[in-house]
């Protein structure tokens, strides 16, 4: 089912995700699902860069037939182009009562009034002094006639009232957060609603199936003997336990943090295949080079080539030059050679073949 799921989301994005979807990963996108589908259900998803937070979420959004949003950071991007984009985003579930996931990372943090915006819709649904007079105006239009059916009045106070509550129950905020430094400590002291009001899922280091899994679909993704498959595999995992092992004691024995995360483990998989390729580039350079050294060139005529060579037939072992078709004719005899000279075209009196 998730592979459907993960087929048709492909099908229909621009940014299709190249995923493999081991148990370890369907268990968070369970996870993540049950959260979403839930009313005011909001997800604080703790782990390191590469585990699959965002792409898991995305999945777990398309396969529950919600809107996903994420703001684009940049260089001018500020406080507000901010609030732009968190008047879309309400829009978009209050005005329009549409079901949207709003996935936002630790590492699009610029400004630390985006995460106290986030505390306040998490904690009340509504951002404070958001919107002007001339914008509300529009958007409590917007849901008169839902609010109406709710059985709500038609005063300015309670429109507004329902138009938070429809943010609440529609949006679903999904902070990605790294628990690595102090940030991490003083953000969730600061802005208590980030555990309060979200369920937390930890994204732990990959188990073995999960690396085995991810090797497994990279090795059948290249060129390589069948027989070698299985080899290259365990020497990727290998490489990557080995690596969590000695950060470990590098912790122990120096007091430094080294991290060896997923992202790493990719890493490691890309690098194998560009050194594959960047080797079989420099040995077929080699053997073509070493092919076209034997073979006359295709511009010469065959005619020019024997004429020369019965030139210097009968005469010792030895080297020998010629000026033929334009160009200088090495010719060499040896006493083992069937035909008894062997010629080659070069440009030059002084190289050999």
């Amino acid at each position: 089912m998730l592979e459907e799921g993960l087929a048709e989301f492909n099908a229909q994005t621009r940014s299709p995700m190249l995923l493999v979807l081991f148990t370890y990963a369907a268990q968070h996108v369970l996870r993540i699902s049950r959260i979403i589908r839930q009313p005011f259900g909001n997800a604080l998803l703790v782990g390191v860069g590469g585990g699959g937070r965002q792409s898991l979420t995305k999945l777990a959004t398309f396969m529950a037939g919600y809107g996903i949003f994420q703001v684009e950071i940049s260089k001018l991007y500020g406080i507000l182009e901010w609030q732009e984009d968190l008047k879309v985003v309400l829009k978009k579930a209050g005005a329009e009562n549409t079901p949207t996931v709003f996935i936002f990372s630790d590492t699009q943090l610029k400004l630390q009034q985006f995460l106290e915006d986030i505390n306040n819709i998490l904690n009340t649904g509504e951002v404070p002094n958001l919107y002007p007079k001339d914008e509300i105006v529009p958007l409590l239009d917007m849901i008169r006639t839902r609010a109406k059916k709710a059985g709500k009045d038609g005063s300015i106070a309670e429109l507004y009232m329902y138009f938070i509550e429809l943010c609440r129950t529609n949006l679903h905020m999904v902070m990605c957060m790294s628990p690595f430094g102090d940030n991490f400590r003083t953000r969730l002291r600061m802005f208590p609603s980030l555990v309060n009001c979200c369920t937390i899922d930890w994204f732990s280091e990959w188990p073995e199936e999960a690396l085995r899994s991810v090797a497994t679909n990279f090795v059948a993704s290249i060129d390589i003997d069948e027989s070698l498959q299985e080899p290259v595999r365990d020497m990727c995992m290998l490489f990557h336990q080995h690596a969590a092992t000695l950060a470990v004691t590098f912790l122990q024995e120096a007091q430094r943090f080294i991290y060896v995360t997923p992202t790493s483990y990719l890493e490691l998989l890309a690098t194998y295949k560009d050194l594959l390729q960047k080797k079989r580039k420099e040995i077929d350079s080699i053997r073509t080079r070493y092919k076209v050294q034997f073979t006359f060139p295709a511009q010469v005529p065959m005619d020019s080539i024997m004429s020369i060579h019965h030139l210097f037939e009968g005469e010792a072992e030895g080297s020998y030059y010629a000026d033929g078709v334009g160009k200088t004719v090495f010719c060499g005899i040896t006493s083992d050679c069937h035909e008894g000279v062997t010629c080659c075209i070069t440009t030059n009196s002084d190289q050999n073949c």
